[in-house]
């Protein structure tokens, strides 16, 4: 299952940030799709642990030198609950550094996945 505009996905104009997401959700299913109908593999798209924790360490470098950083106690890093770790919820390093690292990875090398 594919979320649009889940965690940790682009932050900035909403509908940009849709058809971002919706854009790289396509591609990515229909690779798989080609994969699936070309290999006879099953075709499921499944991120990595590694890819997951680095994309987890993108975002929190992504959030540094904004506004949301120097806040204490704010909602949207975490801050707010006693106990959770604080960190970015979003990527905040803009919509084409966005679309270049996911067009990469679910259109040329599927960098980050597991083998379909």
């Amino acid at each position: 299952m594919f979320i649009v505009n889940g965690p940790m996905s682009l932050f900035g104009n909403v509908i940009p940030a849709i058809e971002a997401s919706v854009e790289i959700i396509m591609n990515a299913i229909e690779r798989a799709e080609l994969v699936r109908a070309q290999d006879g593999m099953r075709g499921v798209v499944e991120a990595t642990q590694e890819a997951e924790d680095e994309w987890v360490e993108t975002c929190k470098k992504s959030l540094e030198g904004t506004l949301f950083n120097d806040v204490k106690g704010s909602w949207f890093t975490g801050g707010n609950i006693p106990g959770k770790v604080v960190g970015s919820r979003a990527y905040f390093a803009g919509m084409k550094s966005f679309r270049n690292v996911a067009m990469d990875a679910t259109g040329n090398t599927w960098k980050g996945f597991k083998p379909l």
